[in-house]
This record gives structure tokens, sequence and C-alpha cells, in this order.
């Protein structure tokens, strides 16, 4: 599988197992969450992240799932990657870019407010995008 092709898989995982968040601290991750470890270990293996096994704590029966999460700077070149590919989260993937873009110059401990104010902009219009049925 190409580099093209891999992008056009997680594109696919991202719009059927995936989210995109950004909490009010502006903390930022891409999560897919899945009961295939074999999938979950290829997405560590190509596009790093962390992975992360949670078994059901309510029902032993359940399978246990896997995360793979992404954060922070690794986010940005994935969305820019997987963008094209995007269907019914496309607005999302431009959501978490437009976030990240606005990492890319170093502030310091003191972000000027407008950079804050697109940040808050950016996490109000990614919480009502997940919060609507697609």
């Amino acid at each position: 599988m190409n580099q093209r092709e891999k992008y056009i898989f997680l594109a696919a995982l991202m719009e059927g197992e995936g989210s995109f968040y950004i909490s009010n601290k502006f903390n930022n991750r891409m999560i897919i969450t899945n009961t295939s470890h074999t999938m979950i270990k290829w997405l560590h293996e190509n596009f790093k992240g962390y992975v992360y096994e949670r078994k059901s704590r309510s029902n032993p029966n359940w399978r246990t799932k896997f995360e793979w999460i992404l954060e922070r700077g690794q986010v940005l070149e994935i969305c820019e990657n997987i963008l094209p590919f995007m269907l019914c989260k496309k607005e999302h993937t431009q959501v978490m870019i437009e976030f990240r873009k606005t990492y890319i110059f170093k502030y310091g401990h003191h972000v000027p407010q407008e950079i804050t104010d697109l940040r808050n902009q950016c996490y109000e219009k990614l919480k009502y995008l997940n919060s609507t049925v697609i």
C-alpha cells in the first residue's frame, strides 16, 4: 500500500470509526476506536500516535476495544493529507486544520487574544459538529 492509499484508508476509518476532539483547554486529538487490534496496530505502525486497550468494566462478555489516539502537532499533517478523501467529516477535518495552524508560531506564555479567540471558535464549531447528525 503506497502512502496515498494509506491516507485514503485512514480517511475511511475516521469517517466510520473516528472522532475529532478539541477540549476547552485547547487539547486536540484524533481518535479511532475498534475491537480489531490488527487495525489499531496498523495505524500505530503507519501514523505513530498512542494505543490504548480498554476492557469493559460493566460486561465481561464484551470484546476488548482498542483506541488509537493522535495528538497535538501530528494532527495537522494527517488532517491535511486525509482532507481530500473526507466526505461526511470533511468540515470536522477543516476545523482541525484551522485550529492546528494557530500553533505554527511560538507565542511563549502569552498567546495573542485573536489567536485565543480563533481557537475558541474552532472548539465551539467542532463541539457543534460533533453533536449533530451527519
